[in-house]
């Protein structure tokens, strides 16, 4: 039998606002495999939030097709060097009985890419942003305290190296890459391996719906 239904930007925030509280708003992205959730927390309380269709396995499909390579060889690239530079490709061919097997260094081309399909991105969260502050009213905060400042991001696209240094170079504001357990253990940095904190990000909404059980006991 189902305990509670919640919509995931609830979960989210809870997992990833410390104690449930902030000064300023904080923008939550949390990226999914297939869409993109973007969320104003402010004060005590969700003020808007939307979803977009961009999806990180989209960043997949484009580097498979900019590459020219297989969809399971651009995983490995965007996951394991992501927006950083130095990348490099192995590609095997078969030439008669000959297996030819040859490196090349395609960092350049690569953050091409990368930097083409997160254009897009970039300029719906900019839109989103846009739209939140010119209907802001609701607020009621002082002037200097109704700025977004800051970023969280979340999900397991927030994983690709460099992506919290791309957007905040991009939307000018501090993008850091979150932590969903902020609120269950008091120093989750030293307690948790970091590849456990990486993985974790992919079930930040779980950790948000575990809260919402213990909350409310």
């Amino acid at each position: 039998m189902p305990y509670a239904f919640e919509v995931e930007s609830l979960s989210i925030s809870r997992a990833l606002i410390k104690n449930l509280i902030t000064v300023n708003p904080i923008l939550l992205i949390d990226f999914g495999a297939t869409r993109t959730a973007l969320i104003v927390f402010s004060g005590r309380s969700i003020r808007f939030t939307s979803l977009l269709s961009f999806a990180s396995e989209k960043l997949t499909k484009d580097l498979a097709l900019g590459l020219k390579i297989d969809l399971l060889s651009a995983e490995k690239i965007k996951v394991n060097y992501g927006l950083e530079s130095k990348i490099k490709v192995q590609f095997q061919e078969k030439t008669g009985d000959f297996k030819l097997e040859r490196e090349i260094t395609e960092d350049e081309e690569a953050l091409k890419i990368f930097d083409s399909s997160l254009s897009q991105l970039v300029l719906e969260i900019n839109n989103f942003i846009d739209f939140y502050y010119a209907h802001k009213n609701h607020e009621h905060l002082s002037p200097n305290r109704n700025e977004i400042r800051r970023i969280l991001i979340s999900g397991g696209g927030a994983n690709l190296k460099g992506l919290d240094s791309y957007l905040t170079k991009r939307l000018g504001i501090s993008t850091i890459v979150s932590n969903p357990w902020i609120n269950i253990l008091p120093d989750p940095q030293s307690r948790i391996p970091e590849e456990y904190l990486k993985r974790s990000l992919s079930y930040t909404e779980t950790l948000g719906l575990a809260l919402r059980g213990i909350l409310s006991e």
